[in-house]
């Protein structure tokens, strides 16, 4: 059996690591992109997310741990600098669990947009408090009209392409709702039509009672204009020009339909606007939690497999030791890259350990009481599930899909450990090393001989 002190020091150094990655370095922002030497900054008023590409694991973590540490450090703003950013293929639940902390943060967040901002990227754009854009942005396509494999696996893929942009379009009406600052009714249709590429919006100048604007419409508002307008006294419509479909929208338009809150000539111009001392604005750098959490995700099933598994061996080798602290180690970092990526937090970690110590109290300490083992066995589930997922309730159709995902890879990986189980039980038994560990069954038990058995007269 591991002594004491050594089990102590694998947690101490396991809990060291958590810990380290939640904190790292702030460096000041280098203004002017030329890659000159970045100063420490101590006190920051602004943190600053450079992303660029795909919004994966790695850049995703480094948002959670941009918000995380401005609440922590009193920070004013968090600043998501978008350059060339999103791409085809980035997870729906990530990117919900991103917005999710996003818009529960007490941190003002600003976007600031520069080149092509396209899928995630561009929807994470939406969901801010504040957007600028640099010059000769392109911004938009959050979705396109392409098909996905779940809507080929149905018996109509066009309905349910339909009712899958439907439940997209309904998400983001609930993000716009929940915005800091209430977008205008036009800035409203140019994001929604980013999310529904079905949508076909018109830009028009209408003249009406003396006054002219420019205007967005879509087809149906269009329609009923035209109509008005063979009315005596009827608005004028004039210089009508679609909109492109999936909509991507330029610096100038954003800014002129209340999109956007300014066009920038350079980064650098963020400070002034938003009345800040350069000095102040500073960068976390990437630790080394962001650069592995790559590799976690790609090793979490295994991760969480091996543990139970290991958990498993443990109870039929009682008082080994080392089987019961790999587990717990594997499966602490499991739920570590749930963390990271914003889907745990602390709370889900600690229900998920003490359903396990409550199924090692049914086991080790009060065997046949059921209720220890029934109430751990729901913990390891409750957290497990809400490990995945930055909500707890369903409140829509995607985070109904994502619940049910997440459901089914859990009994995935049950039945894994289960089959896993299995051929253990059959195979420890034949190991000269581990057949000796092997807690034997009743069947196995040495009858001891009984005292009433007859014996030889003398």
């Amino acid at each position: 059996m591991l002594k004491t002190s050594t089990l102590r020091i694998l947690w101490i150094w396991f809990a060291a690591a958590v810990l380290a990655a939640c904190d790292g370095p702030v460096s000041r922002v280098d203004w002017t992109d030329s890659g000159g030497q970045q100063l420490e900054a101590e006190t920051p008023q602004v943190l600053v997310v450079n992303l660029t590409g795909v919004l994966g694991t790695t850049e995703l973590a480094r948002c959670h741990r941009a918000l995380r540490q401005a609440e922590e450090r009193g920070c004013t703003y968090v600043v998501f600098r978008l350059q060339d950013a999103g791409s085809i293929g980035e997870d729906q639940g990530d990117l919900q669990s991103l917005f999710d902390a996003v818009q529960a943060s007490d941190v003002a967040t600003i976007a600031v947009l520069r080149g092509r901002v396209t899928q995630g990227a561009a929807a994470l754009a939406l969901v801010v408090g504040q957007v600028f854009c640099l010059r000769g942005v392109a911004w938009g396509e959050v979705e396109d009209q392409g098909r996905e494999l779940q809507d080929y696996l149905t018996a109509d893929p066009d309905s349910a392409l339909s009712t899958r942009l439907d439940a997209l379009r309904a998400v983001m009406e609930q993000r716009l709702d929940a915005r800091s600052t209430a977008l205008r009714a036009d800035a409203r249709k140019l994001a929604l039509a980013m999310v529904d590429p079905r949508v076909q919006l018109i830009r028009a100048t209408v003249r009406e009672g003396g006054l002219e604007r420019s205007r967005i419409l879509d087809a149906d508002e269009f329609a009923a204009l035209q109509q008005r307008a063979q009315e005596p006294n009827g608005p004028a419509i004039f210089g009508d020009t679609p909109l492109t479909r999936p909509l991507s929208v330029d610096a100038a338009t954003a800014e002129e339909y209340g999109l956007s809150n300014g066009t920038l000539d350079g980064f650098s111009q963020l400070a002034e606007v938003i009345a800040v001392s350069r000095d102040s604005v500073g960068e976390l750098a990437v630790n080394w939690a962001e650069k592995m959490v790559a590799w976690l995700e790609l090793l979490q099933p295994f991760l969480l497999a091996a543990g139970f598994l290991l958990l498993l061996i443990e109870v039929k080798t009682a008082g080994t030791g080392l089987p019961g602290v790999l587990g717990c180690v594997f499966l602490g970092f499991a739920l570590f890259y749930s963390y990271l990526v914003g889907l745990a937090e602390i709370t889900e970690i600690l229900v998920f350990f003490l359903g396990l110590a409550a199924i090692a109290v049914e086991l080790f300490v009060l065997p046949g009481m059921i209720i220890f083992g029934v109430v751990g066995f729901l913990c390891l589930i409750l957290s497990l599930v809400l490990s995945q997922q930055s909500f707890v309730v369903p409140s829509n159709v995607v985070e109904q899909d994502v619940l049910f995902w997440n459901l089914a890879s859990l009994l995935s990986l049950f039945a894994v450990v289960g089959v896993l189980a299995f051929f253990t039980w059959r195979l420890l038994p034949r190991i000269p090393v581990f057949n000796g560990m092997m807690l034997a069954g009743p069947a196995g038990r040495r009858v001891p001989p009984s005292n009433s058995a007859p014996t030889n007269a003398n």
